[in-house]
């Protein structure tokens, strides 16, 4: 089967499906992740929208699978990628199937994912995440890890977190918090603020 008629068929498959077809794609897309030293399960292009029809068939429970066989450590980043996107399908276009604090919490995990990390932080930025704050200032803290493409990121992110208001109007704590970042950020790292563009995260 074509890459692109694979997502689309598994996608059609989650629209209409039962709890045998969820078992039939959880065994496509595998718990094992595929990696290019064994061709027989070498990773497939079209495997996000096998994830993405696995998930509205599952739910919650779908959403634990790809946890635990996709977003960890040491799974080829194409496979955490196809995850990614099926996480970001349910946001998007089925937000009332599964708690949006539980999509959040998945997305956080991509936090320490060294090649995804810029992407997860502009997700939770569009997703209101502010509670991820005090994380991602200690990922930009962090010597080990924090690129500066990462330390943008986040600085981008803190632009956003600073506006956020409780119900009275009020700024959130987290708000707070990232206001002091800013400044002190800003003092410290002059270079990350010039030209600074946040309108993807508001995408």
């Amino acid at each position: 089967m074509s890459p692109e008629r694979l997502g689309l068929y598994g996608m059609m498959l989650g629209l209409c499906g039962n709890a045998d077809d969820a078992a039939f794609l959880e065994a496509q897309i595998g718990a094992v992740p595929p990696n290019d030293k064994d061709e027989t399960r070498f990773f497939r292009y079209g495997t996000d929208g096998l994830m993405g029809g696995y998930l509205l068939l599952t739910g919650v429970d779908g959403v634990e699978f790809l946890e635990l066989t996709r977003l960890k450590p040491d799974v080829p980043v194409e496979s955490v990628h196809a995850a990614m996107q099926a996480i970001q399908f349910l946001w998007s276009y089925e937000s009332d199937l599964i708690p949006q604090s539980r999509l959040k919490s998945s997305m956080r995990k991509l936090l320490s994912n060294n090649a995804l990390r810029t992407v997860a932080i502009i997700n939770l930025a569009r997703w209101n995440d502010w509670e991820c704050w005090p994380q991602l200032e200690h990922i930009f803290d962090d010597k080990q890890i924090a690129d500066v493409s990462t330390q943008r990121a986040i600085v981008q992110f803190a632009e956003e977190c600073r506006k956020a208001t409780n119900a009275d109007g009020n700024p959130l704590e987290n708000a707070i918090a990232a206001t002091n970042f800013l400044t002190r950020a800003e003092a410290e790292h002059p270079e990350l603020f010039r030209g600074v563009n946040n309108a993807e995260f508001r995408q």
